[in-house]
């Protein structure tokens, strides 16, 4: 019901903290199913490694369609290890249809996924990546 709301579908701006039901994907379903196109943010914080397990086209449609310069951010929960399981998981995810951030991008007008690893012994580690141009 909450998802048919007319105040739902332009939304500018949704926070998801982990663990949470419903979870980021159902979030991102229910996003896609009620037609919302006005986001500009959506942040997930504490998130899990199971947030990268998300269908990648479901994901390229619900980023597809939002605001030109949409940005997802992930914020990684302590618990969750930079190692070689955690970036295949993000390749698999990412690789096909965005690129990886280089200095020389220009963010304005892009569609960015940040994510952020900010535990200590991870230096603070972050990934972006750019929708590539279809």
């Amino acid at each position: 019901m909450l998802c048919n709301s007319p105040a739902f579908r332009v939304l500018e701006s949704f926070d998801v903290y982990e663990p949470m039901f419903p979870s980021p994907t159902w979030w991102i379903k229910a996003f896609v199913q009620a037609g919302c196109t006005s986001l500009k943010k959506l942040s997930v914080f504490n998130a899990s490694l199971s947030v990268f397990q998300i269908d990648k086209e479901l994901l390229l449609k619900f980023i597809k369609t939002q605001h030109v310069d949409f940005t997802l951010s992930f914020s990684m929960s302590d618990d969750v290890e930079w190692d070689s399981e955690t970036e295949q998981l993000l390749k698999n995810l990412f690789e096909e249809h965005f690129e990886r951030f280089n200095e020389t991008l220009d963010f304005l007008k892009k569609k960015v996924v940040n994510v952020y690893f900010d535990k200590i012994e991870n230096e603070h580690l972050n990934r972006s990546y750019v929708l590539r141009a279809d």
